[in-house]
């Protein structure tokens, strides 16, 4: 025993697995993440994946227990009151852990039920596949959710790279010499460390009445996934992130209220349509349920249940996609920029190609508050 290592998040996947075993239920949640006692899904059996055939842990109310079926043969029958111990017993042990740690007692519990491995393979964005009753419809369809958890650092929706960075052209009287005092501009740490001062490389460039115009994303893939969800939507993440570095306004939905009154993309502010909120929210959702930026999308959600989220008290609770209203305003208010690693991914510095024209990268990283 004692192999099995993971941080706060993956340790939160094995977590909101075996509390869904125990309540064999799992509630909805509002815009703010409180559950909704009148909307929930009972449970009908977790489906896993261990990479050398599937296991069916099927929730049997009858005889009180979650049957472990592979190959259609039942090889196991727990009580519900042992997940729910197991359950709580981890999730004390996920909030006191550090760094990657171990929990001997839950790997102890997981290889009696079959589990080798913290997380289980998926090539998308599902972290738990689950068949569960629709009230709505009255079926019962196998549904895959994407886990974020708050237990520990706060999740990424959009990991940064290089298919991140958005590339603005540089209008107004630049040189050679103005480029090498922006690019000269850092942050000095203690020691000998420096970082690149971002933000007063841009404020720079605009008391120098110099402005940036955004050109194209570093990635093509990445560009058509955008325009899949929105034609504009290049264009409105590229001023968002003009907002974030230049005036150091992080949160998404401030950023929206800004683009609410500036209008960059003209769409015209008497009609009272909520143009940038309404894109803004498709592209969240869209990076929630199945968007990379470095993969080919085809507009299809991954996750097609939807969202579960394990609260800073251990309370999980899901976001189905047909509570897709709440999801989106959960994901607008819940979600931020982040600047990511400026030497990593190449960004912040003014180039200067081989006709001379000066071109500036700002790179696009989006974290869950």
């Amino acid at each position: 025993m004692g192999r099995l290592t993971g941080n706060k998040g993956e340790w939160s996947e094995i977590y909101v697995f075996l509390k869904i075993l125990s309540d064999a239920r799992i509630y909805g949640a509002d815009k703010d993440l409180k559950r909704n006692d009148s909307l929930f899904y009972d449970v009908r059996k977790i489906i896993r994946d261990e990479g050398c055939g599937k296991v069916d842990y099927v929730i049997d109310k009858e005889k009180g227990c979650v049957r472990i079926v592979t190959d259609g043969t039942t090889v196991a029958e727990i009580l519900f009151e042992k997940f729910g111990e197991e359950s709580a017993y981890l999730l004390k042990s996920i909030i006191s852990g550090k760094n990657a740690f171990g929990v001997e007692r839950a790997e102890i519990f997981i290889e009696e039920l079959g589990c080798h491995k913290l997380k289980a393979p998926s090539p998308d964005k599902t972290d738990i596949s689950m068949q569960i009753h629709d009230s709505v419809t009255c079926m019962e369809p196998v549904l895959g959710f994407s886990i974020k958890s708050n237990l520990g650092n706060a999740p990424t929706l959009i990991n940064a790279g290089r298919t991140t960075n958005f590339i603005y052209a540089l209008e107004g009287e630049m040189s050679d010499g103005i480029m090498n005092e922006i690019n000269g501009m850092y942050n000095f740490l203690k020691g000998s460390r420096r970082t690149v001062d971002i933000k007063g490389r841009m404020q720079a460039l605009k008391s120098k009445n110099i402005s940036l115009k955004f050109e194209h994303t570093e990635s093509d893939t990445f560009d058509g996934n955008l325009r899949m969800v929105d034609s504009q939507l290049p264009r409105i993440i590229a001023e968002m992130l003009k907002i974030f570095y230049l005036e150091g306004i992080s949160d998404i939905s401030k950023q929206v209220e800004i683009l609410n009154e500036r209008d960059p993309l003209e769409y015209g502010k008497n009609t009272g349509q909520p143009f940038y909120s309404y894109k803004v929210k498709k592209f969240l959702t869209s990076s929630a349920i199945g968007m990379n930026p470095g993969s080919v999308w085809d507009g299809m959600g991954q996750a097609n249940g939807g969202y579960i989220v394990v609260r800073e008290d251990g309370e999980v609770l899901c976001y189905h996609l047909y509570n897709r209203n709440d999801f989106e305003d959960y994901l607008l208010n819940n979600t931020k920029m982040d600047k990511a690693s400026v030497s990593r991914y190449g960004f912040g510095s003014i180039e200067k190609d081989l006709y001379g024209k000066y071109t500036m990268k700002l790179n696009l990283q989006v974290r869950f508050k």
